[in-house]
């Protein structure tokens, strides 16, 4: 912060001076010397554009997370698996209250459960960002872990404010969705949606992805959701669902893809601000990461290796 105080005062003499300049070239302007120094004047604007001008150049970030539905196909429905498991219980908040929407977790077959996977998705992401951001969106949260608990707990990282987005705005934002524009459904535990002051959010939807998109004056946090491949799990998945030895068909995995970028404001991306907003993002991409594939599967085989361990010593 010294250092950017530094730097606007030195730009502040720096206007002061060129100003009175200006001022006197201009109300001189029929002085002899006039059009040698207004040239001068020109020249020595170029300097300081080439070394300035490198601050307009986008510094995007982009992360991927590979998230994971599993489909019966003897039930035409999606499934957790063989319950408890540890994928069941870090996609708990996908499928929260989601039952109360009729045929939110059936399709006749696989290809036509595509989109209400997006639905579901999208339903998990906004759920999640009301959690994360219940109180302020510039929160820092600590994670205390137990014999068999995991707690978290939030302390504000910033004094400004926040703006809010009611859960009313939210439904009508996501009308496309009916698993979060149904009442009940999606309640968050607060007021709203904490966003960053002068935020708003949107939405856009197709039939193969969908989009949110928080903006505000210093960044636009992207989160792009992807209808991205789908296979048989003909061994069933370990930790997770036992294949069917009667039909090794019965399970598949749906896979979205879900792309989080940061895009600074071209005219604000050094700004001594950023570093608030950037962040925010990073805990926006730890809130959503919990359900990429990879963190899933090595908490699968950390359960899975407990298990096995607490039953070898209990022989």
């Amino acid at each position: 912060m010294l250092e950017s105080t530094i730097v606007k005062f030195a730009v502040g003499i720096y206007s002061l001076f060129a100003f009175l300049a200006l001022v006197l070239l201009w109300k001189n302007a029929a002085a002899p010397s006039a059009l040698q120094n207004s040239g001068i004047l020109v020249a020595s604007i170029l300097p300081v554009l080439i070394t300035v001008l490198p601050y307009i150049n986008p510094q995007e970030k982009t992360d991927r997370l590979n998230l994971i539905l599993l489909y019966d196909s003897k039930s035409n429905s999606v499934t957790t698996g063989d319950f408890p498991n540890s994928y069941e219980s870090i996609y708990m908040r996908m499928f929260t209250n989601i039952s109360e929407v009729p045929g939110s977790l059936t399709a006749d077959k696989i290809s036509n459960f595509y989109e209400k996977g997006l639905s579901i998705i999208e339903k998990g992401i906004v759920e999640t960002l009301l959690l994360r951001f219940i109180s302020h969106w510039d929160v820092v949260w600590h994670e205390s872990r137990g014999p068999n608990y995991v707690t978290q707990s939030s302390s504000g990282g910033s004094s400004e404010t926040s703006e809010t987005i009611t859960l009313e705005e939210i439904r009508k934002i996501f009308k496309h969705n009916d698993l979060i524009a149904t009442p009940g459904i999606v309640t968050g535990l607060g007021s709203g949606l904490h966003l960053p002051p002068d935020s708003e959010i949107s939405s856009l939807h197709s039939d193969r992805s969908r989009t949110i998109k928080l903006k505000s004056k210093y960044s636009t946090v992207s989160i792009d959701i992807k209808f991205s491949s789908a296979g048989v799990a003909q061994q069933g998945l370990w930790g997770v669902l036992k294949a069917d030895p009667e039909d090794q068909n019965r399970y598949h995995t749906i896979s979205y893809q879900v792309v989080l970028t940061f895009r600074p404001s071209r005219l604000r991306q050094y700004s001594p601000e950023m570093a608030t907003y950037k962040r925010w993002y990073e805990n926006i991409k730890e809130s959503l990461s919990n359900y990429d594939w990879e963190v899933v599967d090595k908490q699968v085989e950390h359960s899975m290796t407990r298990k096995a361990l607490s039953k070898t010593l209990a022989e």
